[in-house]
């Protein structure tokens, strides 16, 4: 057991570390259904599986079903617990539309455990990598590989949301990782292990199927470096991979074979992501297009690992191609390709689209390191190496682990949206309605009679005041259906949450606007200018940033990544203005 915890207590260490990170602020904007844009839909059509129709419907966005059937699996044990701790059953639609965190905490959760778990995934990985310049260095290098992620700006934040990227990097690395052992000890079973993990990676987000390319790689590899009498053996190897690689998809995303055409049409639709212009969607007109070979090389990769670890990837990108050899050379290959390949083409430029790459990044970045000290055969045992190491490592990942703790921080602080709602709540006079402008990244409103329906199909204990926007709809037919109704419930919710409703008819009109650095503004989700009569009753802000406070706009998410100098919470700039016409 001493020799146990004396070889792995570093790597249990750094998951506890990563962990912590991942899980403080989970919680974040309690009341937001749009906190981060896209956790509603996971969500919306995880509570549609509750019908008994196990078909999530969203073939034809492009977006296959893996992710929708681990988020109902979530919210399902969610209900249980619910029905045990309060003695009843419990409508989850309107349990999401009145207290949307009891819902958004197990769906991140999921997330969460998927980025906790790369940690060790990441370990073992470089380990495998690193082992011919020797167990104790490999051993090393690994622990600080796992250490980089764990600390990961990018990483850490995204694995807070209740959407795939975290589940769908940690199965493409860990085919990844199998596909070494089949190119450095010639482990023909670990082909089927990575093909099963790509195809399950491809079944929860459609950037796993860029992966198929490397399985068909080194099946093809494979192929040409075996024997003459072994070659019919390992031509029938590689094709029993790509059906494996078809089965696991299948089985995780059953219902895309029903409508291949459907599936095909919406990832063509994902092209608009490589669209001329693309970066500049959303913004005042003259801003400069950026493509993502520059931008995330110089803005989304530095800040999430820092200039130092991301020069070190390069080196040990480089050195690996250089020399050609193994598993490494596979590991660089990927990162080169991907990189070049996947983002550097790209106009639309979402920061967590770099999310594939940080596992093979930390192995890259050790790479360079473990052979000089392999060169200069350093003694892992020599107490100054001992003492420098854990220093040097600690100061490797200092900044990084900063950010992330500070972005943590933040995310316990009430959204600014949050603070809105609850003005509002206290302030609303028996009848008086609400118009939300602003589009996605508003505070959220329902209709009144809905929202009558909704409380009293709930445990006392569960319900939440609503903000409401007028008698336009009644949900009472949705919440006499029970589970069937859910799905359909939220949907309905979600398309008109926001902007409805007239400013005339309303006592209070809510206007939300994006905080970004030095001045940028979108043009999405601008609200119309209001008559003067509408006098400002409350403003809610963040705080100041400053111009290097480093925001991920695209993704709308309103907290700052880097730098958030004055910023004390996230959330946008929230105004309550007061219907003062005709008074």
């Amino acid at each position: 057991m001493r020799a146990h915890l004396k070889r792995y207590g570093p790597l249990y260490a750094i998951i506890v570390v990563g962990a912590a990170l991942r899980v403080t602020g989970i919680g974040f904007a309690p009341s937001v259904h749009r906190a981060r844009p896209d956790e509603e839909l996971f969500i919306q059509q995880a509570l549609f599986l509750f019908s008994g129709d196990w078909n999530p419907h969203w073939a034809a966005n492009g977006w296959p079903e893996g992710y929708f059937f681990l988020t109902h699996l979530a919210l399902q044990l969610k209900l249980w617990w619910l029905e045990l701790t309060t003695g009843g059953p419990v409508n989850l639609g309107c349990l999401y539309v009145l207290n949307p965190s009891e819902l958004s905490v197990p769906a991140r959760l999921v997330a969460c455990v998927f980025g906790v778990a790369t940690l060790p995934l990441t370990f073992f990985f470089a380990r495998d990598v690193l082992r011919r310049h020797g167990e104790r260095l490999a051993h090393f290098g690994a622990a600080v590989a796992a250490a980089i992620v764990a600390v990961n700006v990018l990483h850490v934040r995204d694995s807070h949301f209740a959407v795939s990227d975290t589940a769908v990097v940690f199965f493409m690395s860990l085919g990844l990782w199998q596909l070494t052992r089949v190119v450095d000890r010639g482990h023909r079973r670990a082909l089927f292990y990575a093909a099963a993990a790509f195809g399950i990676a491809s079944s929860i987000k459609y950037t796993g199927l860029v992966m198929l390319g490397m399985l068909a790689l080194v099946a093809l590899g494979h192929f040409f470096q075996s024997a003459p009498s072994q070659r019919r053996r390992a031509l029938g190897a590689g094709l029993a991979a790509l059906l494996v690689f078809g089965i696991a998809f299948a089985m995780a995303s059953p219902h895309v074979l029903e409508e291949p055409d459907a599936f095909l049409e919406g990832l063509r639709s994902h092209q608009v992501r490589y669209s001329e212009g693309g970066s500049t969607w959303g913004y005042e007109t003259g801003r400069e297009a950026v493509h993502g070979v520059t931008f995330h090389g110089l803005v989304s990769i530095p800040a999430a690992i820092g200039w130092p670890l991301w020069l070190l990837s390069i080196a040990g990108t480089a050195r690996a191609l250089w020399r050609a050899q193994g598993g490494a050379f596979l590991v660089g290959f990927f990162v080169l390709a991907f990189y070049f390949g996947v983002l550097g083409p790209s106009t639309i430029l979402f920061m967590r689209y770099t999310q594939p790459l940080y596992p093979a990044l930390a192995v890259m970045a050790v790479l360079v390191p473990v052979e000089l000290l392999a060169a200069y055969r350093v003694d892992a045992k020599d107490l100054r190496v001992r003492i420098a190491g854990p220093l040097v490592v600690a100061l490797a990942v200092a900044l990084p682990a900063w950010h992330a703790a500070r972005a943590d921080s933040l995310m316990l602080r009430l959204d600014t949206r949050d603070q809105a709602a609850a003005w509002l709540v206290e302030h609303l006079e028996d009848g008086e309605t609400v118009l939300s402008q602003s589009s996605f990244i508003a505070p959220s409103t329902a209709d009144a009679q809905a929202l009558s329906a909704c409380v009293e199909a709930l445990p006392p204990a569960l319900r939440r005041p609503g903000l409401p926007h007028g008698h336009q709809g009644d949900w009472q037919a949705w919440v006499d259906e029970g589970p069937t109704g859910w799905g359909p419930l939220v949907r309905e919710f979600l398309v008109r949450s926001t902007d409805r409703g007239s400013p005339t008819t309303s006592a209070y009109v809510i206007q939300t606007r994006p905080q970004l650095a030095c001045g940028e503004e979108v043009v999405f989700g601008r609200p119309s200018p209001l008559a003067a009569c509408f006098v400002e009753a409350a403003r809610f802000a963040p705080g100041a940033s400053s111009c290097d406070t480093l925001y991920d706009t695209f993704d709308m998410y309103m907290q700052p990544l880097l730098w958030p100098h004055d910023v004390q919470r996230p959330g946008p700039v929230v105004t309550i203005y007061r219907n003062e016409c005709g008074r």
